[in-house]
């Protein structure tokens, strides 16, 4: 059956690297033998893999990418309801729709989807961040070689607060606002770099009050190992636009707290009394 054309992009940057390495179409890069970082992810008859790749630059030297490919991996939406969208090419879509409000995320190499019959295919190819590393992994390197200057740390957090307020303010919740979806590449002049990964999950949301205590639970939640109480308040007043723990400020922090809490408790086993 002959495939029917989906969403076709390549960066503009982009278009003469990839026909430089073979790669400037749908079949050359779903047939490319790179091997999977992580375990595949299935889910209800469909998978999605994702793969590092080096792309030889025409002028020399080389550039690292990510490619995602998946199958029959969707997600409904309001454009498809009962089929879906694939997941690669919903988050194509809300990178884009971030961008255009200035939120910083990896830059787009190239997404495609193709379908023949009832089957889905999609590439999505982004580059790699160079020199950046995730919060987890900052937190765990400042953790093993000695703490990190606090004047670095609170430039660190005060970014994120700046960054994830911007992106609420615009009504779009993460879904799944972990430290290792937050990049951060902190210069030598101490200018921290955020970008936001893994956004399959995002969208605007019209009402603001009802995903801002999910996103920022997930944060703080996992935060919590590496920021000290008083960088998870300093984190909330800058994400609030507020100097000092005002009463707005301490009320959020209470319903988190609570959120949290209720986390928690699902996770303990059940207790009770033994059957004789």
């Amino acid at each position: 059956m002959t495939a029917r054309r989906g969403c076709d992009f390549v960066g503009s940057d982009w278009k003469a690297v990839l026909a430089h390495n073979g790669l400037g179409d749908f079949e050359a890069l779903w047939h490319l033998e790179a091997v999977e970082v992580d375990a595949r992810n299935c889910h209800r008859g469909g998978w999605s893999a994702v793969s590092r790749w080096e792309l030889a630059l025409p002028n020399g030297g080389v550039a690292r990418v990510y490619i995602k490919r998946q199958q029959n991996f969707r997600t409904r939406s309001l454009r498809h309801p009962l089929a879906g969208d694939p997941t690669a090419l919903r988050e194509f879509r809300q990178m884009e729709f971030l961008r255009r409000r200035g939120i910083p995320c990896p830059e787009t190499v190239y997404c495609a989807v193709r379908r023949r019959g009832r089957e889905h295919r999609a590439v999505l190819v982004t580059e790699e961040l160079d020199g950046f590393a995730d919060l987890e992994e900052l937190a765990a390197r400042w953790v093993r070689d000695g703490k990190a200057p606090p004047g670095v740390r609170r430039r660190v957090v005060d970014a994120v607060a700046e960054l994830i307020g911007k992106l609420h303010a615009h009504r779009i919740r993460h879904g799944c606002l972990y430290p290792k979806h937050l990049f951060a590449r902190i210069g030598a002049d101490g200018r921290v770099e955020l970008r936001l990964i893994d956004l399959e999950k995002s969208g605007w949301r019209p009402l603001r009050a009802l995903f801002v205590v999910h996103d920022l639970a997930a944060l703080c939640q996992h935060a919590m190992k590496a920021w000290s109480r008083s960088e998870r308040l300093r984190f909330l007043c800058g994400y609030l636009g507020r100097k000092r723990a005002t009463p707005p400020v301490r009320r959020l922090w209470r319903r988190i707290d609570a959120r949290l809490a209720r986390r928690r408790q699902r996770r303990l086993p059940a207790t009770g009394p033994r059957a004789s």
